[in-house]
C-alpha cells in the first residue's frame, strides 16, 4: 500500500481550512496535517508534522515568497509546495513555477482537481489548475508561431490542458497509454519543455494553434 501523503495548508481565513480537511480527509492515500494561518506558524507546523506537501495560499505571507520558500526548504527540504490562488493570473504563475514551486491551483477549482494535484505533485509532476492552463492558452503572444505541429499533437495538447491523465488521453486518441506517454515524450522535446505544464505555456505563449479550430 502507497504510504499516506501528508498535507498541511497555510491560509489566512479559517473557514477555508474545514473544506480542504474535509476533502482530504475522503481519501485514504491521504491525512490532512495541520493548518495554519501566518507565515510564522506554517513554518512551525510544517517542522513539526513534516508534510510531504504544503498547500498555501499567499495571503498568509509577510515577505517575498523566495524568502519563504528559501525559510521552508531549510526547514522542511522534501517538502513540496503548491500555490492555492483566488484568481486566475497566468503572469503570476509563470513567476511562481520559476520560484520553486510545484504546482498552481485556484480555489474555484473542483476537489477532483485538488486531489489529482496533490497526487500528481508528491509523484514528482508539476502540476496547474486547467483553468490557468487555458489562460495561458488563448494568452496573446508578440511571438509569431513557429513549431509545426501535426493534428494529432494539437489534440494531445488541448486534452493536456484539459486535466485529461495519460490514461484519458490514450482512450480519446485510441491509442495505448504506452504510446501516449513515448508520444508526450515526442512533443515535449518538439516543443523545448520538460513537462505538460511547460508544453501548455509554450503553446499558449506562441499560439501555437486556435482552439476553436
Amino acid at each position: 500500500m502507497s504510504p499516506t501523503i501528508r498535507v498541511c495548508l497555510a491560509d489566512h481565513h479559517r473557514l477555508f481550512h474545514l473544506s480542504i480537511e474535509t476533502i482530504i480527509k475522503q481519501n485514504e492515500d491521504m491525512v490532512f496535517s495541520g493548518g495554519a494561518a501566518n507565515e510564522e506558524d506554517v513554518l512551525r507546523l510544517c517542522q513539526v508534522r513534516c508534510p510531504y506537501l504544503l498547500l498555501l495560499a499567499l495571503n498568509v505571507l509577510s515577505q517575498p515568497i523566495t524568502g519563504f520558500l528559501a525559510a521552508l526548504q531549510t526547514k522542511c527540504p522534501e517538502i513540496k509546495v503548491i500555490v492555492v490562488l483566488a484568481y486566475a493570473d497566468e503572469s503570476c504563475i509563470r513567476t511562481l513555477l520559476e520560484r520553486g514551486v510545484h504546482g498552481c491551483i485556484l480555489k474555484s477549482d473542483t476537489p477532483e482537481h485538488l486531489v489529482e494535484a496533490v497526487r500528481r505533485v508528491v509523484g514528482g509532476e508539476s502540476w496547474v489548475s486547467p483553468l490557468l492552463l487555458n489562460k495561458a492558452l488563448v494568452s496573446p503572444s508578440r511571438t509569431p508561431p513557429f513549431f509545426a505541429l501535426t493534428d494529432q499533437q494539437k489534440k494531445m495538447l488541448l486534452l493536456l490542458v484539459a486535466g485529461k491523465t495519460d490514461r484519458q488521453i490514450a482512450e480519446e486518441l485510441y491509442l495505448g497509454e504506452r504510446t501516449i506517454r513515448r508520444k508526450l515524450a515526442d512533443l515535449y522535446a518538439h516543443l523545448g519543455a520538460t513537462n505538460r505544464v511547460e508544453a501548455a505555456f509554450i503553446a499558449g505563449q506562441h499560439q501555437l494553434f486556435d482552439l476553436h479550430q
